[in-house]
């Protein structure tokens, strides 16, 4: 079945971060590591955004004040010990933590840079970081519940999707920023299908930063995304049909969001 798609997405970013030009796929003369950089920077340009959007916005939809998730950024999950494969991070495991309020032990410390750091941890530094005492898994990205409370996402799984466009950068940040969302409010908003309520939210915060004129659209962003998403379906955690749904109802979730807003999320 074909899944109609809302043409346009994201792309540039607000005059306080500075962001690579253009979108789609780097040129070939681009040397890997200029590509990296690109990708970083991209990273740090999506947190930038999505912040905001919901800074700006909570209140519209939410009691209480907005406060941010702390950004891990990227990490290099191949130095695990494969825990996702174990069923930590799953979506039984999502709904566990959100009910009892907690997985286990505590973290072991925090490597990010900042909120609008692009960079993330350093792989130099040793072991994988770690979510309740489990290191963060291979080509995946997350968002830890609190008490820990931030997001961070895999290099291999960043630079996987980027050869496709820069869109896939700002899907998963906006889909792991939107389970910190999740954890921010009343439980009763929460869907069941929690991981396709983030897909919906990512869309209606990326629309929404767009309609702010924080972000800018060019045509042909959600194919990439579309096309990542079918291309790499069941290849890695985070495109697991399983736990994540079909790249179809990925897509009519992301598009319900862009369309409907946040509200047509809770419902």
């Amino acid at each position: 079945m074909c899944v109609a798609l809302v043409v346009g997405l994201l792309v540039a970013i607000p005059a306080e971060v500075t962001a690579a030009e253009g979108s789609g796929k780097a040129p070939a003369s681009v040397s890997a590591a200029t590509r990296m950089d690109d990708m970083y920077e991209d990273i740090g340009s999506a947190q930038y955004v999505i912040d905001r959007f919901w800074e700006t916005h909570w209140s519209e939809f939410f009691p209480g004040r907005y406060s941010s998730p702390r950004v891990l950024g990227t990490y290099d999950g191949a130095r695990g010990n494969g825990a996702y494969e174990d069923g930590v991070y799953g979506d039984e495991g999502y709904e566990e933590g959100y009910g009892d309020g907690g997985y286990g032990e505590g973290y072991d410390g925090m490597y990010g840079d900042g909120v609008y750091g692009g960079g993330g941890y350093d792989a130099g530094r040793g072991s994988t970081p770690t979510c309740h005492g489990y290191p963060l898994p291979d080509d995946n990205a997350l968002y830890c519940w609190p008490p820990y409370d931030f997001v961070a996402w895999d290099v291999d799984l960043m630079n996987m999707g980027y050869r496709q466009g820069d869109a896939w950068i700002y899907l998963i940040v906006a889909h792991e920023w939107s389970h910190a969302v999740q954890a921010r409010i009343p439980e009763r908003l929460v869907s069941r299908q929690i991981e396709l309520q983030a897909d919906c939210l990512a869309g209606a915060t990326l629309w929404g930063a767009g309609e702010d004129g924080t972000l800018h659209f060019e045509e042909g962003d959600t194919r990439e995304i579309a096309a990542a998403l079918r291309q790499h379906a069941d290849d890695t955690p985070w495109t697991d049909v399983n736990d994540h749904g079909t790249a179809a109802q990925r897509l009519s979730a992301f598009n319900r969001g862009a369309l409907q807003g946040v509200g047509g999320c809770l419902t």
